[in-house]
């Protein structure tokens, strides 16, 4: 499989618009875009490299209006958090199938880390892990057959039939950039997103998921979601970004090793530069085998749309013909 492009959709923070987030969807297609992505959150709280900004466009509402106004858009959360019972975000994920349409649907799940989303629920996010699971149980049982019964240690249902439903087949992923994710994405899912991620985790990380997916006959799915910033060179690109935070954030992550003091050092997480710079970037990606490769531009988010346009006519075309 060849790697595909895709956007994380700026449905979050003081920028987000209907005008950017659903209406542009057709435009983005005929840029030759492969797919677009959503978060999902209760409660949305920003970053701290982030502009403050509590505006927070729901994911499966948003994606069913992007599937009904394009034709082979893939859509995809990354990821969906399980605060909700599991049967609604089954129902919910047959919404968006049913209206996408078979083969333009990936359902990526994950833990999620607010804690304030799991306590206005009345869901234990100290048992997040095992919900998570009982939640891509519950999602695959409900897709493959009628009347599901399932008895979990949260969950426990008799003759449960979701109409509609997406296909047995749809790929469910696992979020996360570490270790244990990826033994989890192993276990009960068809793929891995470790969403933002320094080639020198994900290259580990990634050995392991292929190697264990191999003895087991398997093949996993890739993703991944760098955050990019495209100008005329790539001292511009960087000084237009919250670079600090973003080497803050990989220092402050307790399973990853090494020192963060440049923006070398991001490579993996952080795409930067000049059309033709980051051209050479992505390659890194499409070497790897990546199979979805998600744009991010919460950085530069005045200038989204831009950013999108360079991206789709300086950068795509440049990659489509190497």
């Amino acid at each position: 499989m060849s790697t595909k492009y895709g956007l994380l959709l700026p449905h979050f923070g003081y920028t987000a618009t209907k005008e950017r987030v659903i209406d542009q969807a057709p435009q983005l297609e005929e840029w030759g875009f492969d797919s677009v992505w959503m978060r999902d959150h209760l409660m949305f709280q920003p970053h701290e490299f982030e502009r403050q900004s509590t505006k927070f466009f729901e994911p499966f509402t948003t994606l069913t209006a992007i599937a009904a106004t394009t034709k082979k858009l893939l859509v995809g959360t990354a990821v969906t958090v399980p605060f909700r019972h599991p049967l609604v975000t089954s129902q919910l994920y047959g919404g968006l199938s049913l209206v996408a349409g078979p083969g333009r649907l990936i359902a990526g799940i994950g833990a999620g880390t607010p804690k304030k989303a799991f306590d206005a629920t009345g869901l234990p996010f100290e048992e997040r892990y095992r919900l998570v699971r009982e939640l891509g149980e519950i999602l695959r049982l409900t897709w493959s057959g009628e009347k599901s019964s399932y008895q979990g240690r949260f969950f426990q249902f008799e003759g449960i039939t979701i109409d509609p439903h997406p296909p047995a087949d749809t790929p469910i992923w696992y979020g996360g950039a570490t270790m244990s994710s990826v033994k989890r994405a192993l276990s009960y899912c068809d793929g891995w997103m470790p969403g933002r991620c320094v080639f020198s985790e994900f290259d580990k990380l990634l050995e392991y998921l292929r190697s264990k997916a191999a003895e087991k006959g398997r093949t996993m799915g890739v993703g991944i979601i760098p955050v990019m910033s495209i100008d005329r060179d790539r001292e511009t690109a960087l000084a237009k970004i919250n670079l600090e935070g973003l080497l803050e954030e990989a220092r402050h992550r307790k399973d990853w090793t090494g020192t963060f003091d440049t923006a070398d050092d991001l490579a993996g997480m952080l795409i930067a530069g000049s059309p033709e710079d980051c051209v050479r970037q992505i390659q890194q990606f499409i070497d790897r085998g990546v199979d979805q490769l998600v744009f991010d531009f919460r950085m530069r988010p005045d200038e989204y749309d831009e950013q999108v346009r360079i991206l789709a006519t300086d950068v795509l075309p440049a990659l489509r013909v190497s």
